[in-house]
């Protein structure tokens, strides 16, 4: 996911961190989860999430590092619950979320990559229709301007729609 980074030693970061001035850092304990996500360790994500959430309910990074450590231990169908809540969100409660609070700029592009999200989870559980809508709300928020991180090129996510739609169309 992020290449050859050194996690163990971002994890020592974190903890010396977490045991100083911020020891109930939420913040800091979702990126304790990102590192374990990045190297597929889910369930020790899974554990800093819980941390993180338990902190900060609603805060989105502790929320996306859920939805990875979910996906990685094939719970999909939690992993979309919490990508929708994350996506029927009110902006506004992202702009005015605390600590959490983040740029309406960030929040587009978040709520787009929550989108293609929800498509690989879809897509990866064979429901093809599903995985569909969530391409096209992907392909609809791009085309009007918001970025993505995580979603690709505009051409590959078409192609992944089109492959979605005809196996919809064949499952019929």
């Amino acid at each position: 996911m992020h290449g050859d980074r050194d996690w163990v030693g971002a994890r020592k970061l974190l903890r010396k961190a977490l045991r100083g001035k911020d020891p109930n850092s939420h913040w800091l304990m979702a990126k304790m989860a990102q590192t374990y996500n990045s190297e597929g360790k889910y369930a020790s994500a899974m554990t800093w999430v819980r941390r993180a959430l338990k902190l900060a309910p609603r805060c989105p990074i502790a929320q996306w590092e859920q939805v990875l450590a979910l996906s990685g231990r094939s719970k999909h169908a939690q992993a979309v619950g919490v990508l929708k809540t994350l996506i029927r969100r009110p902006v506004r409660s992202y702009l005015a979320a605390g600590d959490c609070a983040q740029s309406e700029s960030w929040v587009r592009t978040f709520v787009t990559d929550c989108y293609i999200m929800v498509a690989w989870e879809e897509q990866s559980q064979h429901r093809h229709a599903e995985a569909a809508r969530a391409y096209r709300q992907h392909i609809r928020r791009r085309v009007r301007g918001s970025r993505s991180i995580v979603g690709g090129s505009l051409r590959w996510v078409r192609v992944n729609l089109s492959i979605q739609e005809t196996l919809r169309d064949n499952a019929r």
